[in-house]
């Protein structure tokens, strides 16, 4: 009886383990299927993890792809948490925290096209939360002010720009105080603007300049009639 009563713990056992084993594929050629019996690609792998530990790589020789086909996608770096994902809806999240789940967000690239740098809703294809720093910036736009210089540019008087000042606390075609805070300010816009300031200052002095001249003429006149 305890002969029969063995064998059958025995052969529970075996069973038990074949059918575990069934689980995984390990075929001479062909694909292999971890966690399932019907791999459909030369490695597959059903409800499980992948995991390189002490310095390995995951290396594509030619044409290699990463796919997924559910939402919300991340790629972490466990020792510092951080993290990019990809989200639903096309967006791209760099990350970093002490854990994911305090993770804040750093970077996003989202699926239209804007960048947000220390934002997370992008209204433009570049958007910055703080300083930056640069050793150049380039602006390129048409309508630069070099009509003043046109010979039918009608240069204000300068006691209506007077009276504008007094009236309105700053120069013509230049935003406010006010509309700056409310609106923003557009440096290529701004700087046309100065630009045009620049060129009519530069008309009035020539002009005054004239005007001195010709009271010098008057004065050596008057010396000489004398």
């Amino acid at each position: 009886m305890k002969k029969h009563f063995a064998f059958i713990i025995l052969f529970t056992v075996l069973s038990y383990a074949q059918a575990l084993a069934q689980t995984n594929t390990f075929p001479s050629n062909g694909n292999v299927g971890i966690g399932t019996t019907s791999p459909g690609q030369k490695l597959d792998i059903v409800n499980g993890n992948i995991r390189l530990s002490d310095g390995y790589e995951l290396f594509f020789t030619d044409h290699g792809q990463i796919r997924s086909f559910d939402y919300n996608h991340r790629i972490l770096f466990r020792r510092s948490e951080n993290i990019m994902e990809l989200r639903e809806f096309g967006s791209i999240v760099f990350s970093s925290g002490a854990t994911s789940g305090s993770a804040t967000n750093k970077v996003i690239i989202t699926s239209g096209g804007n960048v947000g740098i220390g934002t997370t809703n992008p209204q433009a294809k570049l958007a910055v939360n703080g300083d930056i720093f640069s050793k150049k910036v380039k602006v390129t736009q048409s309508g630069w002010p070099d009509y003043v210089f046109a010979s039918g540019y009608k240069l204000p008087p300068l006691a209506e720009v007077e009276q504008f000042i007094k009236q309105q606390h700053h120069l013509p075609d230049v935003p406010s105080a006010a509309e700056v805070e409310k609106n923003g300010l557009d440096l290529g816009d701004n700087q046309a603007a100065l630009l045009k300031k620049i060129e009519e200052l530069t008309l009035y002095i020539i002009n005054l300049n004239k005007e001195v001249e010709a009271l010098k003429q008057e004065l050596k006149k008057d010396k000489s009639g004398k």
